[in-house]
Protein backbone atom coordinates (compact mmCIF):
# COMPACT_ATOMS: atom_id res chain seq x y z
CA UNK A 1 0.00 0.00 0.00
CA UNK A 2 1.34 3.42 -0.93
CA UNK A 3 0.78 6.16 1.60
CA UNK A 4 1.33 9.09 -0.78
CA UNK A 5 2.82 11.35 1.88
CA UNK A 6 3.70 13.90 -0.79
CA UNK A 7 0.12 14.03 -2.03
CA UNK A 8 -1.24 14.23 1.50
CA UNK A 9 1.07 17.16 2.27
CA UNK A 10 -0.08 18.98 -0.88
CA UNK A 11 -3.75 18.31 -0.08
CA UNK A 12 -3.32 19.47 3.52
CA UNK A 13 -1.67 22.71 2.40
CA UNK A 14 -4.33 23.27 -0.26
CA UNK A 15 -7.00 22.86 2.44
CA UNK A 16 -5.14 25.27 4.80
CA UNK A 17 -3.87 22.50 7.07
CA UNK A 18 -0.15 23.16 7.03
CA UNK A 19 1.87 21.81 9.92
CA UNK A 20 5.32 20.83 8.68
CA UNK A 21 7.58 20.45 5.69
CA UNK A 22 8.77 17.25 4.08
CA UNK A 23 12.26 15.79 4.11
CA UNK A 24 13.08 13.99 0.89
CA UNK A 25 15.96 11.73 -0.15
CA UNK A 26 16.79 8.93 -2.53
CA UNK A 27 19.58 6.41 -2.84
CA UNK A 28 21.39 8.92 -5.09
CA UNK A 29 20.76 12.13 -3.14
CA UNK A 30 21.16 13.48 0.36
CA UNK A 31 18.31 14.52 2.63
CA UNK A 32 16.70 17.78 1.59
CA UNK A 33 14.06 19.92 3.31
CA UNK A 34 11.09 20.59 1.04
CA UNK A 35 8.95 23.49 2.27
CA UNK A 36 5.38 22.79 1.17
CA UNK A 37 4.55 26.48 0.45
CA UNK A 38 7.40 26.43 -2.11
CA UNK A 39 5.34 23.95 -4.15
CA UNK A 40 2.58 26.57 -4.49
CA UNK A 41 4.77 29.54 -5.47
CA UNK A 42 3.99 31.92 -8.28
CA UNK A 43 6.00 32.43 -11.45
CA UNK A 44 7.67 35.55 -10.03
CA UNK A 45 8.93 33.50 -7.06
CA UNK A 46 10.47 30.77 -9.21
CA UNK A 47 14.23 30.64 -9.81
CA UNK A 48 15.34 32.33 -13.05
CA UNK A 49 16.31 28.98 -14.61
CA UNK A 50 12.82 27.61 -13.99
CA UNK A 51 11.24 30.76 -15.43
CA UNK A 52 13.41 30.46 -18.51
CA UNK A 53 12.41 26.83 -19.05
CA UNK A 54 8.74 27.84 -18.93
CA UNK A 55 9.38 30.66 -21.40
CA UNK A 56 11.00 28.18 -23.80
CA UNK A 57 8.07 25.73 -23.67
CA UNK A 58 6.16 25.43 -26.94
CA UNK A 59 3.39 23.40 -28.54
CA UNK A 60 1.89 20.47 -26.67
CA UNK A 61 3.67 20.23 -23.30
CA UNK A 62 4.11 17.28 -20.92
CA UNK A 63 4.72 18.40 -17.32
CA UNK A 64 6.33 15.40 -15.61
CA UNK A 65 6.03 15.25 -11.82
CA UNK A 66 3.62 18.17 -11.87
CA UNK A 67 3.09 18.34 -8.11
CA UNK A 68 0.59 21.11 -7.31
CA UNK A 69 0.49 22.18 -10.97
CA UNK A 70 2.38 25.48 -10.75
CA UNK A 71 4.14 25.04 -14.09
CA UNK A 72 1.10 23.63 -15.89
CA UNK A 73 -1.10 26.48 -14.70
CA UNK A 74 1.34 29.13 -15.91
CA UNK A 75 1.66 27.43 -19.30
CA UNK A 76 -2.12 27.10 -19.63
CA UNK A 77 -2.47 30.81 -18.93
CA UNK A 78 -0.05 31.43 -21.81
CA UNK A 79 -2.32 29.43 -24.12
CA UNK A 80 -0.33 26.21 -24.35
CA UNK A 81 -1.90 22.75 -24.34
CA UNK A 82 -0.54 20.91 -21.29
CA UNK A 83 -0.73 17.37 -19.98
CA UNK A 84 0.37 17.10 -16.34
CA UNK A 85 1.37 13.74 -14.87
CA UNK A 86 2.47 12.64 -11.42
CA UNK A 87 2.57 9.30 -9.62
CA UNK A 88 0.98 10.98 -6.60
CA UNK A 89 -2.82 10.73 -6.54
CA UNK A 90 -2.95 13.64 -4.06
CA UNK A 91 -0.80 15.83 -6.31
CA UNK A 92 -3.12 15.22 -9.26
CA UNK A 93 -6.15 15.97 -7.10
CA UNK A 94 -4.62 19.29 -6.00
CA UNK A 95 -3.59 20.14 -9.58
CA UNK A 96 -7.14 19.60 -10.81
CA UNK A 97 -8.62 21.62 -7.93
CA UNK A 98 -6.27 24.46 -8.83
CA UNK A 99 -7.36 24.43 -12.47
CA UNK A 100 -5.02 22.13 -14.40
CA UNK A 101 -7.24 20.95 -17.25
CA UNK A 102 -5.48 17.71 -18.16
CA UNK A 103 -3.87 16.02 -15.16
CA UNK A 104 -3.44 12.29 -14.73
CA UNK A 105 -1.95 9.86 -12.21
CA UNK A 106 0.67 8.22 -14.38
CA UNK A 107 4.26 7.01 -14.25
CA UNK A 108 6.43 8.58 -16.92
CA UNK A 109 7.32 5.16 -18.35
CA UNK A 110 3.60 4.53 -18.98
CA UNK A 111 3.21 7.66 -21.11
CA UNK A 112 2.83 6.96 -24.84
CA UNK A 113 1.73 10.23 -26.46
CA UNK A 114 4.21 12.56 -28.13
CA UNK A 115 4.91 16.17 -27.21
CA UNK A 116 6.67 19.27 -28.48
CA UNK A 117 8.06 20.07 -25.02
CA UNK A 118 8.66 17.80 -22.05
CA UNK A 119 9.34 19.48 -18.71
CA UNK A 120 11.04 17.87 -15.73
CA UNK A 121 11.44 20.86 -13.43
CA UNK A 122 12.58 21.29 -9.84
CA UNK A 123 13.91 17.88 -8.83
CA UNK A 124 13.20 16.70 -12.36
CA UNK A 125 15.59 13.79 -12.49
CA UNK A 126 14.11 12.44 -9.26
CA UNK A 127 11.59 10.52 -11.40
CA UNK A 128 14.50 8.35 -12.60
CA UNK A 129 14.70 6.94 -9.03
CA UNK A 130 18.13 5.33 -9.48
CA UNK A 131 21.29 6.23 -11.34
CA UNK A 132 21.16 2.88 -13.12
CA UNK A 133 17.80 3.83 -14.69
CA UNK A 134 18.83 7.19 -16.17
CA UNK A 135 19.51 5.75 -19.63
CA UNK A 136 16.16 3.93 -19.70
CA UNK A 137 14.28 7.10 -18.79
CA UNK A 138 16.17 9.30 -21.24
CA UNK A 139 15.50 6.85 -24.09
CA UNK A 140 11.81 6.81 -23.19
CA UNK A 141 11.70 10.61 -23.00
CA UNK A 142 13.29 10.80 -26.46
CA UNK A 143 10.58 8.47 -27.81
CA UNK A 144 7.92 10.89 -26.52
CA UNK A 145 9.31 13.90 -28.40
CA UNK A 146 7.80 15.02 -31.69
CA UNK A 147 10.26 16.02 -34.45
CA UNK A 148 12.08 19.18 -33.34
CA UNK A 149 10.74 18.62 -29.80
CA UNK A 150 12.63 19.68 -26.71
CA UNK A 151 13.32 18.21 -23.31
CA UNK A 152 13.82 20.78 -20.54
CA UNK A 153 15.25 19.41 -17.29
CA UNK A 154 16.14 21.28 -14.12
CA UNK A 155 17.26 19.26 -11.14
CA UNK A 156 18.71 19.96 -7.74
CA UNK A 157 20.40 16.54 -7.65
Amino acid sequence: MTRDLFGKALLDFYHNIYSEDLITWTNISDKDDLPIPYLFRSYKDMPKLEQRALQLAKGHVLDVGCGSGIHSLWLQEKGLKVKAIDISKGAIEVSKHRGVLNAEVKDLLDETHTFDTILLLMNGTGVFKELSRVSKYLKHLKSLLKPNGQLLIDSSD
